[in-house]
């Protein structure tokens, strides 16, 4: 009897905790975007390293990345002296992040949140052809986009934000600065001061990013003039008009309920069949969707009918045409 209770009350736990599994809800980091969008990426930086010895370099966005040596676990066909490819792309600006497919959202406690980004960046290391991981953690500086903010570090890992910490924020003095006008003073020619986030702690060589979650809450719309075909779904991204807040999704549906931050201004960008339209200017609600909460009709603000007008996806191929087309009013 005793052997029989105790079997009864392992079942029990295991069942349980195939329901906690089932039930666990996911937020992937990377979502496949339509080509066109790839168009306005932030270049691949490609530096060459000696491995066995410790260097610092500048990207030519201003950060610096440090590397310990014998910071790398190296294969066994290395051959000391060859040198290391390092990979680095950063994003600081929406139209960056719009091309990368990379939602800044997370799960706690089994709720989406939006994350608030203070910059992003990418760094591989490959050694001929094939990506190598690290050994030891190595070190990141990037100049700060909100000074005199507190950020979190998240890392993607398994295709989901990770929790890795809280940056530091340090202030260095660059002098002569020579490439401003002779008018202003030299006081401020002498003294530029740039504040920088900085993390000694990178452990992977994948996605990371400064940001502080905020609460989320939904929209609720219909597009009624769009007939989606069995082999073609709709490609959408909401993306925040002030600060760098994105997400991305492609839906079989036109009936859509839309995780978006609270009290924010935000505009969705929508593809389908090579073909581009727009939402702009949408005011979030302030009042949070609430734990435990689901993404419905019910528990959504209700847009209503949305009448989109698609266009040629040609016009982002334009600087000008895109930046009015994305940001304009």
């Amino acid at each position: 009897m005793k052997k029989f209770l105790k079997f009864l009350m392992i079942s029990q736990i295991i069942y349980a905790n195939c329901i906690s599994t089932s039930n666990k809800i996911s937020s992937p980091a990377r979502t496949s975007v339509p080509k066109i969008f790839e168009e306005f990426a932030p270049p691949l930086q490609t530096f060459w390293i000696n491995p066995d010895t410790d260097q610092t370099f500048e990207t030519k966005n201003g950060a610096f990345i440090s590397i310990p040596k014998n910071s790398f676990k190296l294969p066994y066909f290395y051959k000391k002296g060859t040198l290391v490819q390092i990979n680095y792309k950063e994003y600081k600006y929406t139209l960056d992040y719009l091309s990368s497919g990379i939602s800044l959202s997370v799960i706690e406690n089994n709720n989406p949140i939006s994350l608030d980004s203070a910059g992003m960046f990418e760094i591989k290391a490959l050694y001929e052809n094939s990506e190598i991981p690290l050994r030891n953690p190595i070190q990141i500086k990037i100049q700060n986009i909100y000074p005199g903010t507190p950020y979190n570090l998240y890392k993607v890992i398994n295709n989901e934000w990770v929790l890795a910490g809280k940056n530091s924020q340090i202030a260095q003095e660059r002098t002569p600065r020579t490439d401003l006008p002779f008018a202003i003073s030299q006081n401020k020619r002498d003294k530029n001061i740039i504040n920088y986030r900085e993390y000694t702690k990178i452990d992977s060589l994948t996605t990371w990013n400064f940001d502080i979650p905020i609460e989320n809450t939904c929209l609720s719309l219909n597009l009624p003039n769009i007939k989606l075909s069995e082999s073609n779904n709709l490609f959408y991204s909401v993306y925040s008009t002030t600060k760098l807040r994105i997400n991305f999704k492609w839906s079989s549906n036109t009936k859509l309920n839309i995780m978006v931050p609270t009290n924010d201004i935000i505009s969705i960008i929508f593809w389908y069949e090579n073909s581009v339209s727009i939402i702009k200017g949408i005011q979030t609600p302030s009042a949070p969707l609430g734990d435990g909460k689901i993404l419905s009709e019910e528990n959504c603000l209700n847009k209503g009918d949305q009448i989109l007008n698609f266009q040629s996806e040609e016009l982002l191929k334009d600087k000008t045409q895109r930046n009015q087309y994305l940001f304009g009013k």
